[in-house]
């Protein structure tokens, strides 16, 4: 409900203006103007919907002009916005009931018109009915548990378990670890899991009221293949041996003579073309496969 105030004075008392000495000059205390404080309403102004109004689809707004005299009663009421029946006659009826406390120009009570909005809502829609699984009783106990595969105890993925308990079916779907947790009313349970490449589980269960129930079930493979062998191990790592000398280690590896080039021939995995060059090799590899920088220069 909207009250917009559109304030009128009808009636304002003679008010003359003068000060101590009578010269009409404004000044001195008496040229003060004089406030102008507007009704209020006093209770309610709310309208209750008409009876056999029909039903509406958007807000149906109801505008009215109100004459509220010195004694803040409402002594006529007319109708301002465009006919809306039966709507405009409930807010008019319920309008000449309002009291108000009477609006006052200077400290004296005056009559005033003020305008008065009311509008009408539609009825909220109806709450949508629940999702299927949670029609029925309350759902306060709950099946928790993992999915393991028959004979290779591996998690069973993608699987779907399904309770129905007094002629209602719930249903949830394990996550790819096998694990499961769904909320069921008490009472008995008949259990189904299904899973793609397996049989169908079946199992019966009872929950008592407020009980979190944990369970493992063993799902059997719909095939074995006799001559399949699984072998769980873990991914290679690759790895480059790298082998850095500097400084004094190059010149007091014995056997070398200070030579760098020595040093690195009497690394492990490491030979000569031909013996006292400087030509490196790795073994295992041709003499065209390795190849040796020095300053970054090839």
């Amino acid at each position: 409900m909207a009250l917009r105030l559109a304030l009128l004075l009808l009636l304002l008392p003679a008010i003359a203006f003068a000060d101590g000495s009578g010269d009409g000059s404004g000044s001195g205390s008496g040229s003060a103007q004089p406030q102008f404080e507007p009704p209020k309403a006093i209770g309610s102004t709310e309208v209750a919907a008409p009876a056999d109004a029909p039903v509406i689809t958007a807000p149906v707004a109801v505008t009215v002009k109100l004459l509220v005299d010195k004694d803040g009663s409402v002594q006529k009421v007319d109708l301002v916005s465009a006919p809306q029946p039966p709507f405009d006659d409930a807010v008019i009826e319920a309008a000449k009931h309002f009291t108000f406390q009477p609006a006052t120009y200077g400290g004296n009570p005056v009559k005033v018109e003020i305008t008065f909005t009311h509008t009408f809502t539609p009825p909220p829609p109806p709450a949508p009915p629940p999702p299927p699984g949670e029609q029925g009783p309350a759902r306060t106990s709950a099946l928790k548990g993992k999915l393991i595969e028959l004979g290779t105890r591996a998690p069973v993925a993608s699987a779907t378990v399904t309770a129905v308990v007094g002629g209602q079916t719930y249903s949830v779907d394990a996550d790819a670890k096998g694990h499961f947790r769904l909320e069921l009313p008490p009472g008995p349970a008949d259990i189904s899991v299904y899973a793609p490449g397996h049989n169908a589980f079946v199992q019966k269960e009872t929950l008592a009221e407020k009980q979190e129930l944990a369970v493992t079930y063993f799902v059997e493979r719909d095939r074995y293949d006799p001559y399949e062998i699984v072998v769980v191990g873990e991914q290679r790592r690759e790895e480059v041996s790298r082998i850095t000398l500097r400084g004094p280690e190059l010149k007091q590896v014995p056997g070398t003579f200070g030579d760098p080039f020595r040093v690195i021939q009497a690394l492990p995995g490491v030979a000569s073309v031909v013996s006292l060059l400087p030509f490196p090799i790795v073994r295992g590899a041709s003499p065209s496969s390795t190849g040796y920088l020095l300053d970054g220069i090839r």
